[in-house]
């Protein structure tokens, strides 16, 4: 079933594709008036959103079928690297980030899916992060009846667990409200964690923001 999903969704972003050409090329040609501009505004949101769908699920089905080179990765270098992704971001919040990686530096895992992890979460702390106080973001690792952790913190406005613990890493789900979020980045986290045999918890409150332990 994984492969026929990646079979799917293959030859689909293929046409994906080629309707996207389609319609730059007639965007060239075409009359420019209102009723037309609104017509091809509407195929090009369709187009647009079906190429993010079908790459998305591509990455989803891509976790199960291709080869999980695991190797040995420094969490620490690992973490900055991404951090420098978000810089002019977090700068423009007054954003401040602590990390300590003393009790856990370097692990065997696979560098893509561990990259992923901390730009998901750098990610989710930016996007729901409150507006009453700087976004404040406290990283470590730690060993813990022999299991590896990594516990990424932050002061975000926080998810309503009661209501939305089932949504969190649901694909196609989101406790955004706004309609933003697409609702994969969290599915994906947790979907490579659990391939290489780990987990993912969240611990979260209203206004007081959330917690995620990942179990290496």
């Amino acid at each position: 079933m994984v492969h026929f999903a990646h079979i799917v969704s293959h030859n689909l972003r293929s046409h994906a594709s080629n309707l996207q050409l389609t319609l730059d090329a007639f965007n060239d040609i075409r009359d420019k008036d209102q009723q037309t501009d609104t017509f091809f505004n509407y195929l090009s949101e369709i187009s647009n959103n079906l190429s993010s769908t079908l790459e998305h699920l591509n990455q989803v089905v891509t976790i199960n079928i291709e080869e999980k080179k695991v190797q040995q990765v420094n969490l620490e270098t690992i973490f900055k690297e991404c951090l420098l992704e978000f810089k002019e971001e977090l700068l423009a919040i007054d954003a401040k980030v602590k990390s300590d990686f003393t009790d856990l530096s370097v692990i065997n895992y696979v560098p893509s899916f561990l990259k992923n992890i901390f730009i998901q979460l750098i990610s989710n702390s930016i996007k729901f992060r409150s507006r009453k106080e700087p976004l404040r973001i406290k990283v470590r690792t730690k060993v813990k009846n022999k299991r590896k952790l990594l516990v990424f913190k932050d002061n975000g406005v926080g998810i309503d667990m009661n209501k939305q613990a089932d949504y969190i890493f649901k694909m196609f789900e989101s406790t955004d409200a706004s309609g933003e979020s697409q609702g994969i980045g969290l599915f994906v986290l947790k979907n490579q964690v659990e391939s290489l045999g780990g987990d993912v918890m969240v611990k979260s409150k209203l206004n007081k923001g959330t917690s995620f332990t990942i179990k290496f």
